[in-house]
């Protein structure tokens, strides 16, 4: 007469990448109506945008943002690598987000100097021509 009544529980899980893991193979591209969405597929599961921690760094705090510059070395390399991947996937001028190895980050989280940063490349939108990537605190 009465069916059974299931209870899921959802934890919310953060996949945040190891730096020296990421494989640029592995970054897609996902088009939406008012923009491009970055995939990250891991075989098993696909991930919307990159998720990664920083450290390491000097920051500039203004207003909703933070300017942000790597100190480590490695780190500074894989970003810089990752932009240039997504330029050569788009079709139309794309405007790099490492402006003298400065990255402006919209900071959702509040972050003050002394956190580590957790960042979310993951959205792509096109202003005036212009393709820029959108990169938030998470």
């Amino acid at each position: 007469m009465f069916s059974s009544l299931y209870f899921y529980t959802f934890i919310i899980m953060d996949l945040i990448l190891l730096t020296n893991s990421v494989n640029l193979s592995n970054i897609r591209l996902k088009h939406s109506i008012k923009s491009i969405k970055i995939i990250y597929d891991l075989n098993y599961i696909l991930i919307l945008g990159l998720s990664l921690k920083l450290c390491n760094y000097s920051a500039v705090f203004s207003n909703n943002y933070i300017y942000i510059t790597l100190k480590d070395p490695l780190q500074r390399k894989v970003l810089k690598h990752i932009d240039n991947h997504i330029n050569k996937l788009l079709e139309k001028p794309y405007q790099s987000f490492m402006n003298s190895d400065v990255i402006k980050v919209k900071n959702n989280k509040g972050y003050t100097m002394n956190d580590d940063i957790y960042i979310s490349l993951n959205n792509i939108k096109e202003y005036n021509g212009v393709w820029k990537l959108h990169i938030f605190t998470i």
